[in-house]
């Protein structure tokens, strides 16, 4: 027996029946339409996300090595800070000299041409020349340090002990 070309399955609530498979190709069909608009809006999503993520690791990148570069920089400006104080040490203690010593009873009288040095940055220098001019060795002792100005009086610099 066939059936009419016009043959219709029957209704079930004023509905057509439809089949398991029907129903089944239209969910696919709804599904690939719906990954087919959705498609877009998550490649572009994941990929700023990778991108967010390999620029803070450059980032991080970036900032251990200008990290690395600022303290060489830093110990280099050190090392060349250091330098130049010790380079104005020696400057000067260069500059003091010995004008006159006078060998009194107490402690030995030493006028000094200190120009910008201390007593302790020249205390070496001054022992030395202080041993020269008095033509004895004089470690151990102590020497009253006056400070020579010129044609005016020498005034008092202090008192220093000779290594």
């Amino acid at each position: 027996m066939t059936e009419p070309d016009n043959y219709r399955p029957p209704r079930q609530n004023g509905r057509t029946a439809e089949t398991a498979a029907d129903r089944r190709f239209g969910t696919g069909v709804l599904v690939l339409v719906v990954l087919a608009l959705a498609w877009p809006w998550y490649a572009w999503f994941v990929g700023d996300l990778l991108d967010r993520r390999r620029l803070a690791l450059e980032a991080a990148r970036m900032e251990t090595a200008l990290a690395g570069q600022a303290e060489q920089a830093r110990q280099a400006s050190e090392l060349a800070r250091q330098g130049r104080l010790a380079r104005e040490r020696e400057r000067r203690v260069a500059a003091v000299r010995v004008a006159g010593v006078s060998d009194a009873a107490d402690a030995p009288v030493v006028i000094a041409r200190l120009g910008e040095a201390s007593l302790e940055e020249a205390r070496e220098t001054l022992c030395r020349q202080a041993g020269e001019w008095l033509r004895r060795p004089i470690a151990g002792s102590r020497l009253r340090i006056q400070r020579h100005n010129g044609g005016r009086p020498a005034t008092d610099a202090g008192t220093l002990h000779c290594p």
